[in-house]
């Protein structure tokens, strides 16, 4: 019988992606200094070296929050373009802006 185990990577992608995913909310009601990272580890049931492992602080994980919301907004806003079927690039940027 075959186990289907997550490799190391898929582990650690997993363990990553959670920080940002629990941290983004976090930031987003509280602020930057209203967050502690125990409340980030909690929040994300993973151990403050998860996260130390992933993040030299939690500056840094809070610019991969930042890349993960400009990430999401250029998704989006590629999205609403191509739905609006313009090709013009002056209507492209003044629909994008």
């Amino acid at each position: 019988m075959k186990v289907n185990r997550r490799s190391q990577v898929d582990r650690s992608a997993a363990t990553r992606a959670s920080l940002v995913a629990t941290a983004r909310p976090l930031f987003a009601e509280h602020g930057f200094a209203g967050v502690g990272t125990e409340t980030i580890v909690r929040a994300a049931g993973v151990t403050r070296g998860a996260l130390y492992h992933h993040f030299a602080d939690k500056t840094e994980l809070f610019a991969a929050v930042y890349e993960a919301i400009e990430q999401d907004l250029a998704r989006e806003l590629g999205e609403l373009l191509a739905a609006a079927g313009v090709t013009d690039p002056i209507e492209v940027m003044t629909l994008g802006a």
